[in-house]
């Protein structure tokens, strides 16, 4: 069976998961995606802060589109315990200098 482009490029790249206590951790994942209507591919970046049953979900879809800078952002994403209600300032912040 032929799988498309979406299913063989929609993958993580980068992930990352840190443990802040007994019920509380951190997980940071980078995937790249098709961007179809450019054809091209970008990095979606996503974070969650899982505390016991409470999820804190966020995503920023088609940040940026070379694998470099991807691997800046996500350095400097878990290097600084960033949480998912900073992702999008930090990301904007870092594209803009």
């Amino acid at each position: 069976m032929k799988t498309g482009l979406s299913e063989k490029i929609n993958m993580s790249v980068l992930f990352c998961r840190k443990v802040l206590d007994n019920d509380t951790e951190l997980r940071y994942r980078v995937d790249m995606v098709p961007v179809p209507e450019e054809k091209r591919c970008g990095y979606l970046f996503a974070l969650e802060l899982i505390h016991g049953e409470e999820i804190d979900h966020e995503e920023i879809f088609d940040a940026v589109a070379d694998s470099h800078t991807a691997e800046k952002i996500f350095d400097l994403l878990t290097s600084n315990d960033v949480l998912p209600c900073h992702l999008k300032d930090v990301i904007e912040d870092y594209i803009s200098s």
